[in-house]
């Protein structure tokens, strides 16, 4: 009596997802754009860059923008429909959240400078101290 194991291909859910609601000319754009900003980055370090005519480089980025945002503009047309269902806070809320951020910041840094700077030091001060005596 054996155990047959059948190893099934399950599709790929993002790439049907991809498929279904997107065209392949927006994906190819978007990958278009990647590849003329990594060609831009390798250009970028050449060692005749200084003396190479700054017009290459600031065409392929600039391309690379453009192509981009015509790629990406299928992507993001439905989030930009459904931004105006978010329900936003009210600016007291934001400013108040805000200020506990800043204020839970500050008191963060502050501990771990006390930390540092104290314990820290003390117990360097003590180790140093056992070393000078160890060493004697």
């Amino acid at each position: 009596m054996g155990i047959k194991i059948v190893s099934e291909n399950k599709p790929n859910q993002l790439l049907e997802v991809i498929k279904r609601e997107y065209s392949w000319l927006n994906i190819l754009l978007i990958t278009t754009s990647i590849l003329s900003l990594a060609l831009c980055g390798q250009l970028w370090q050449q060692k005749q860059f200084e003396t190479m005519h700054w017009a290459l480089p600031c065409a392929l980025v600039l391309l690379s923008v453009f192509i981009f945002a015509i790629g990406s503009f299928a992507f993001f047309k439905d989030a930009f429909l459904q931004i105006f269902n978010i329900s936003w806070p009210s600016l007291k809320q934001i400013l108040f959240k805000t200020l506990q951020v800043i204020f839970f910041t500050l008191f963060l840094i502050l501990f771990v400078h006390a930390i540092d700077s104290y314990v820290i030091g003390k117990l360097t001060q003590f180790c140093v101290k056992i070393k000078n005596l160890l060493s004697k």
